[in-house]
This record gives C-alpha cells, structure tokens and sequence, in this order.
C-alpha cells in the first residue's frame, strides 16, 4: 500500500512523442519499501521523477504488517536500517474550494479501497478549470492517511496561495490524504 509520494516535474511531455517509462526498487526496512519512478524521451531527457514510500498490509486485519523479505528480495531492493524522511506537508488554515467527491465501486481497487490516482485527482479537479487550463504541475508530495472506501462521500478542500497549493480529502473531519503542489504559470 503506497503511503506517500513526491514528484518533481521538469517539463510536461508532448502528445505523441514516444516516452520511455522507468522503475526501481531501491530499498526496504522494516516496515517501508522504496521505489523511484522517472519519465524520459527516447533522447534519455527526464521529464519527471518521483519517489514513493509502500509499507505492506494484511487485507483481512486491515493493518500493516512488517516487510516480508522474501518478497522484496525477488525485486532486487537491498535491505537498509534507514527510514527515508519525506517532507512535512503544511496544514490548511483555510479552504478556499471544496468539492464532495462520492466513491464508486470503480474507484476501488483489488486492495478494497479507493486507488491512490483518485485522491490526486479529486485534488486537482477541486482547483477548477480556469486554474487547471493555466497552471501546469511542477511538483507534488501527497500522503495517504486513511483508506476510504466504497459508498464514502469525502470531500477535497485546497487552499490557493500564488503558485502553491495545500490539499486534503477529508471524511468526517478525518483526514484521507494531503498533499502540495507546486505550479508553473502556462
């Protein structure tokens, strides 16, 4: 289960240029497992990179378990006693949009719960299309808190400030996900 990510966006890639798609397990512990993703042109140009920390769950508990090595290993992840720190996200201290999103039975993946890529895109689509059609993505850290289910109706709040905005999706006053990005003026 993916619990957060951070991604740096040099430039965005153009339509129908071909793009070279690349991953790596770079390490693991206890309780985390590491992996880098990056974007290229065929010309090896990186466009985007992003890291993600995964910890592994027990679907029936629905609670993290440690590591299973076994498994790692087949990926070629080296174990390390380090805990990657990934950056504090700043809390909103106002909502400045807010839009209820409900989950749909296909918005849940095999795990049973809503797939990372919708809060992330709940968070954008709370930014509005005027904002969207002049600002493309520079970076993002976002981090999943609390899994949500089908039937939950959480709502994304952001709060714009210039070139920065905060995010959360929230149910019920919990907290689901939060995340920043960064923006480029089109």
């Amino acid at each position: 289960m993916i619990t957060q990510y951070e991604l740096d966006v040099k430039r965005m890639p153009k339509v129908e240029v071909p793009l070279v798609l690349g991953t790596e397990a770079t390490s693991y512990n206890k309780l985390m497992c590491y992996r880098d993703y990056w974007l290229e042109t065929t010309d090896g140009e990186r466009l985007a990179t992003m890291r993600g920390a995964w910890v592994m769950m027990d679907l029936n508990a629905r609670k993290v378990v440690p590591v299973v090595k076994d498994l790692v290993e087949k990926v070629g992840a080296p174990f390390s006693t380090h805990v990657e720190r990934f950056k504090r996200l700043s809390k909103i201290d106002r909502v400045d949009r807010e839009h209820a999103y409900p989950v749909r039975y296909f918005d849940i993946d095999p795990n049973g719960h809503v797939n990372n890529v919708h809060y992330f895109e709940w968070m954008e689509d709370s930014l509005g299309a005027d904002f969207l059609a002049n600002h493309e993505l520079a970076s993002m850290k976002i981090k999943y808190a609390k899994e949500l289910p089908v039937d939950a109706t959480p709502s994304a709040q952001v709060q714009i400030e210039g070139l920065t905005t905060r995010h959360q999706v929230i149910t019920d006053g919990v907290v689901n996900a939060e995340a920043e990005m960064t923006w480029r003026e089109q």
